[in-house]
């Protein structure tokens, strides 16, 4: 379809541009150059690519800089040669007398397909009618050559010249004839030139390059691609099936050549053959301003837009029974406007693609989808409202619904007809435009990067492909450097194809393409962004396949050491993970999606995963295989979850619970044998144990409380007894291992919501009542309790030796205080804490034992750390919006804390000061 056949144009332009700059490079090292009086009545009428400069030795400095295209290119193997070649051509033709000559003199660059489809250059130059063989034989001798030939060829002087040593010698043929000096490695090449002047062709007559031709100022540099003499060059190296697609694209192609530090920039015009296919396609769209740069993620890969009206007529069916794709489609038209938009992101998935379609009136637009397809689920007989998928959290401003279409092919229809490789089996609304996917996950990664401005049109790598392009496009086109790699290897022969490296664009941030008729031609421009110490961070997000590690050099904060961009806000506490094959600290932590990552100790995302929802508490990493190998364990509401290293599931898990979760998941291993259970309340107000096989453990008699657990199941190894403590804020209940009451409290005591229960030095558990009152209980049941006064049922109490002094402190927080106090509640510190809704505080420790007090503000994405004298630590806050965990990653971090914002990162910090 259209859209295929364009990004050709793109393609063909760029490697016909880059494969003549290479083999610019190859004849440059014979020649001298010189200039005719006009040398484009040299070029026979084969050329396949021609570059036209106003300054040769100029153009060869560009060749051979540092940060250029070729030197970008490096890592292509004709780039390297390409710099090399021009490396030494510069020194070859260093000699001041032909450098002077040299310069300033037009000179046309024109290749011609040869055997084997490799492209022969033919130069040539304006060297004025003065000029005696014996001048022209020794400037040629002074750049090192040896003439091995004089003689006159068809009424020209022609020199064969003889570069290289030994097996490596090179032939150069030159003639020169009424002021123009003529060069190539080709005889019959030179023949045919000399033949096409003597005869007064002139190619820039031949149809469609007439127009393009005389287009730009002589000036500047210029190149021209002539589409019917790409065959040749393309045999042998791009797919047949290919080749004429690409050929029936235009008739010829030209346009002016900006290089600049930060990128190439080719502005020009396409001749169409007028026939209605190929490029002619352009030709009857008006160009509009598109919008899809302010919703499409900074991690797309691609994307492709038109400015096509959707052409569709006939009235949709009101019975639901009939209602089709067709139907559906012809009640959105009256909202759709000229622009559509192929996109395809990488993801944790791999790439998915998505087609989006403008629309002048989201609400009504929105009203009459959902309406339409309710009531064709309704006539199938399916719940009301089943269709709809929650996208976000409530309030989250990510709660756009995702509605699963009935059928497939509406946004094919709407697109008239455009062939699609997925399936548009979801939509949602998000800005002004209807977006399809098969995968739900992408629509919400779009709808979510829209919400927190992290899409292209704050991108400074995009913005440097758009700064150069026309704010009008009938056609507009994005490339990053990976998604072109693809696009090359996708129309070379397979043995081509097999041994193209992808990494070959690497110097390349991304490119951009504008179409847009105009003079009965179509306008084109191309955008090559270079990467850069600014942009190398979204190519790397982009190259990675999934939401990836930023290491950016322009991050402000110098303590951080990476961050890792998931598809929604981080919403758990990271866990850190041991992967057993080499013992590397990794982090596991869960998004506002539900998608499930696994993280590097570098940053880079390893894999990622959708389960059917939210963690709850803590997670916990096992050995189920008892083989040295180690899982990740975690609960729900609903469920317990059970994965292996690469996010795949474990035996049977996911395992329903027998009642819906009313507490979080508590994991022990009574013999360190790695026999676990499992213990987790239900909503019907019992407390259940389960094996590591996720099956109820015999013998345990579940225990049946007044009120809901909400607090963990606590367990205790002391005197060679375990004491498993269940409590909520009416009682505490002490077990042992089948669930039979161990120690009787004498003193009815409930635990503070948010208390934690601790074992102390003495062996009794400490926590703290709903009222302030701190117990100490030992396990005979007799209880002691102090008070500092009066608290709140919100208080916050723990109890840690945060000092490392070798004895707990009572960390208190209530009413915005935080206090620290020894055991006889005298205080060691007190501080009023700074403004926020903060989530449930939490001792951290580094690892040499020193505890801090974590707060998070989810509201401002502040994280907080308070130390032993209450006091702020130096340099936080820090962005964060979930419960930091401290770990020393690597031998050579140190203390890191890692943590997670509101802006989808998960963020690591080396912790300074430590």
């Amino acid at each position: 379809m259209f859209q295929g056949v364009i990004r050709k144009i793109i393609i063909a332009s760029i490697v016909i541009f880059t494969l003549g700059l290479i083999a610019a490079g190859y004849y440059l090292q014979k020649v001298r150059k010189i200039e005719v009086i006009d040398p484009f009545l040299t070029v026979p009428a084969d050329a396949v690519v021609i570059i036209e400069t106003p300054d040769f030795p100029e153009l060869l400095t560009k060749v051979n800089e540092k940060n250029g295209i070729a030197w970008r290119l490096k890592n292509m193997k004709w780039a390297s040669s390409l710099v090399a070649d021009a490396s030494l051509i510069d020194s070859l033709t260093g000699n001041q007398e032909v450098r002077e000559y040299m310069t300033g003199r037009r000179t046309i660059i024109s290749f011609h397909s040869g055997p084997g489809g490799r492209l022969t250059p033919l130069v040539a130059m304006n060297i004025g009618a003065m000029v005696s063989r014996r001048h022209i034989e020794g400037m040629i001798e002074s750049t090192g050559a040896i003439i091995t030939e004089k003689g006159d060829v068809d009424g020209a002087k022609s020199i064969v010249a003889r570069y290289g040593k030994g097996n490596d010698t090179r032939d150069i043929y030159f003639a020169f004839t009424a002021g123009v000096l003529i060069a190539t490695p080709s005889m019959s090449l030179m023949a045919n030139a000399l033949n096409n002047k003597n005869s007064g062709s002139d190619i820039r007559l031949q149809q469609g390059f007439s127009k393009v031709a005389g287009a730009f100022g002589e000036e500047s540099d210029n190149i021209f691609i002539l589409f019917r003499n790409l065959p040749g060059f393309f045999k042998g190296i791009v797919d047949p099936a290919e080749i004429n697609e690409i050929v029936g694209l235009a008739i010829a192609a030209g346009g002016e050549i900006d290089e600049k530090e930060d990128g190439l920039y080719i502005n020009g015009f396409i001749a169409t053959s007028g026939s209605g296919t190929g490029a002619d396609r352009v030709m009857n769209i008006t160009p509009a301003t598109p919008g899809i740069q302010e919703i499409l993620p900074a991690t797309v890969r691609s994307f492709r837009t038109i400015m096509r009206e959707v052409m569709l007529s006939g009235e949709p069916a009101t019975d639901p029974v009939s209602i089709n794709a067709t139907d559906i489609a012809l009640s959105l038209r009256p909202y759709t406007e000229n622009e559509i938009t192929l996109a395809t992101l990488s993801t944790t998935a791999g790439n998915k693609n998505a087609i989006l379609f403008r629309v002048s009136n989201k609400t009504a637009a929105d009203s009459v989808l959902k309406e339409r397809i309710a009531a064709k689920y309704k006539s199938l007989g399916i719940k009301s409202d089943s269709y709809i998928i929650k996208n976000g959290e409530s309030g989250s401003g990510n709660d756009m619904p995702v509605y699963k279409m009935p059928f497939t092919g509406i946004a094919s229809i709407l697109s008239q007809g455009q062939k699609l490789t997925f399936s548009d089996s979801y939509a949602v609304f998000c800005r002004s435009y209807l977006i399809f996917s098969d995968d739900p996950a992408v629509l919400r990664s779009v709808t979510y990067a829209s919400e927190n401005g992290s899409t292209l049109i704050n991108d400074p790598l995009y913005n440097e492909v758009e700064k150069s392009l026309p704010t009008k496009s009938s056609y507009l086109c994005y490339l990053s450097s990976d998604a072109l790699c693809s696009e090359i290897q996708n129309v070379l022969v397979p043995e081509k194809a097999s041994t193209f490296d992808m990494k070959s664009l690497s110097g390349i941030g991304a490119i951009g393409v504008s179409m847009t008729p105009s003079n009965n031609m179509v306008y084109i421009s191309l955008s090559v962004a270079y990467s850069n110490s600014e942009t190398e961070r979204l190519k790397e997000l982009i190259s990675s396949a999934e939401p990836g590690r930023d290491s950016s050099s322009a991050e402000t904060d110098n303590r951080l050491l990476w961050k890792a961009m998931l598809q929604a806000p981080p919403v758990i506490k990271p866990f850190v993970f041991i992967n057993h094959t080499n013992n590397a600290r990794e982090i596991f932590i869960q998004d506002a999606s539900n998608n499930i990552y696994l993280i590097s100790a570098t940053g880079k995302i390893l894999w990622s995963a959708h389960i059917r929802e939210r963690i709850r508490g803590d997670v916990f990493m096992i050995d189920y295989y008892r083989n040295g190998k180690n899982q990740i364990l975690f609960a729900g509401k609903e469920y317990l979850h059970l994965i292996d290293r690469n996010g795949k599931y474990v035996d049977k898990y996911p395992v329903r619970l027998k009642s819906p979760a009313a507490n979080t998941l508590a994991v022990f291993d009574y013999e360190s044998n790695k026999d676990y259970r499992l213990f987790i309340s239900g909503e019907d107000k019992k407390v259940y144990t389960y094996d590591k096989s996720g099956s109820i453990v015999k013998g345990w008699t579940p225990l049946v409380t007044t009120q809901k657990v909400t607090s963990p199941v606590k367990y205790f190894r002391t005197g060679g007894k375990d004491y498993i403590v269940v409590h909520n804020t009416y009682d505490i209940n002490i077990l042992d291992r089948r669930g039979n009451k161990r120690v009787t409290v004498k003193k009815s005591a409930g635990v503070a919501e948010n208390s934690a229960v601790r074992l102390t030095k003495a062996s009794d558990i400490v926590f703290s009542d709903p009222d302030g009152g701190v117990h100490f209980l030992d396990f005979t049941g007799n209880e002691e309790m102090k008070s500092a006064g009066k608290m709140s049922p919100g208080l916050f109490f723990d109890y840690y030796d945060i000092n490392r002094d070798g004895l707990g402190e009572i960390i208190v927080i209530d009413q915005g205080v935080l206090t620290i106090c020894r055991d006889d509640m005298s205080v060691l510190a007190t501080a009023r804490l700074p403004e926020g809704k903060f989530l449930t505080p939490e001792i951290v420790s580094l690892t040499t034992g020193l505890g801090m007090v974590a707060l998070t503000d989810e509201n401002a994405g502040s994280l907080w750390l308070f130390d032993d004298d209450a006091r702020i630590k130096s340099g936080f806050p820090l962005k964060g919006s979930v419960l930091p965990v401290i770990v020393r990653l690597t031998s050579s971090t140190g203390n890191t804390v890692i943590t997670g914002g509101p802006d989808n990162y998960v963020y690591c910090y080396k912790l300074t000061n430590q």
